[in-house]
């Protein structure tokens, strides 16, 4: 399936809908010869299980923690997602994670990925829009990605 084809159905959704939601476009993928019904995981036994493994992301990365620090408390996320040593996505402690030389310099990567995807996408917005407050929000994405590779070179 091309972007182009999939740029092209959630078109047709939105000039029929006047809008597109993930419930309209399942609906439109349903039929077996829609273009995207091979996208989508139609038995609901598997789909079930591979919501559940959603759900669950969800509630891990809500859990957060308290550290204390010098002023205040800091808040912060009980578990962060790593790669294991079998390659494989799994949660562990932030505070083990970041002790971790190795660990936190994946989850430094991950962060400096996450940060100039958002700001790839805000850039995105503001070259098609004349809203000023977007360039504000561009402005603070690079200075966090200035402070996040300042951290990385420096170890910190």
């Amino acid at each position: 399936m091309s972007k182009k084809t999939t740029y092209q159905v959630i078109t047709e959704i939105y000039e029929q809908e006047n809008k597109v939601t993930p419930d309209l476009l399942v609906e439109y993928s349903r039929p077996e010869d829609a273009p995207l019904h091979n996208r989508f995981e139609w038995d609901d036994t598997l789909a079930g299980h591979q919501y559940r493994k959603v759900q669950a992301r969800h509630i891990i990365n809500t859990v957060k923690i308290e550290i204390p620090n010098q002023t205040e408390a800091e808040v912060t996320p009980a578990m962060v997602s790593v790669v294991d040593e079998n390659n494989d996505r799994a949660y562990i402690p932030t505070v083990v994670a970041m002790l971790d030389v190795n660990m936190r310099e994946f989850v430094l990567s991950e962060a400096m990925h996450h940060l100039n995807g958002a700001r790839e996408r805000y850039q995105s917005l503001a070259d098609i829009s004349t809203d000023t407050r977007l360039n504000i929000v561009i402005e603070k994405l690079d200075d966090a990605a200035l402070v996040a590779s300042q951290i990385k070179e420096t170890g910190e």
